[in-house]
């Protein structure tokens, strides 16, 4: 501690003699960070992204420094500007997406989840992810199409194939629920077992 707080001082006047070294305010960050120093480093970060607005990463990495203060609607505004810079950051776009979800946003994350489909469509998981969050959002419809989509790309994907045939037993639709649970046991001649809890 007595050494990075000495460390902490020398970069601090650094900066103070010279704000635009870059090398010395990413050292004082880390600092920040490693002594669990999280408002101290994102401010670091923001006087970063103020000299390199154009950096992905930096935006990035503050995105993640907000979410672990707590401020997801912070990590949000990072992310999105992060996506303004490279749109077809699958890695921000995904986070993004994750973070909306859990702020309980669910149409926001499912645009998200469409904008990454739209850009790379052959993912199963992420239509198996855009399945959950219909689910969730009530829409039994779209969240049985993103099912059967990501059916479609891996026809061995189990968790949704469980899925398909729970939205179908909900819809009434016993014969294709049915045909569902009996793929998922040919996928997994474990699953009935698991599925009923025993």
């Amino acid at each position: 501690q007595g050494r990075q707080g000495e460390a902490i001082a020398h970069y601090e006047r650094a900066l103070t003699a010279c704000p635009h070294l870059r090398p010395a305010r990413e050292r004082l960050a880390a600092l920040c960070l490693a002594q669990h120093r999280i408002d101290a480093a994102i401010e670091q970060y923001a006087a970063l992204i103020v000299e390199a607005p154009d950096d992905v990463d930096l935006h990035l990495t503050l995105a993640g420094l907000h979410l672990k203060a707590g401020d997801a609607e912070s990590a949000v505004r990072a992310f999105e500007c992060a996506l303004v810079i490279e749109p077809d950051n699958w890695q921000a776009r995904n986070d993004l997406a994750d973070t909306l979800e859990q702020s309980g946003l669910l149409r926001e994350a499912i645009e998200e989840l469409h904008a990454l489909i739209e850009r790379q469509p052959a993912f199963a998981d992420t239509h198996l992810r855009l399945g959950d969050l219909y689910a969730r959002a009530g829409n039994d419809a779209a969240a049985l199409q993103s099912y059967l989509k990501a059916i479609e790309l891996h026809p061995g994907f189990l968790e949704a194939t469980v899925k398909a045939g729970t939205q179908y037993l909900r819809a009434g639709q016993y014969i294709e629920a049915a045909t569902r649970f009996t793929r998922a046991i040919e996928i997994n001649d474990r699953l009935l077992t698991a599925y009923v809890g025993l």
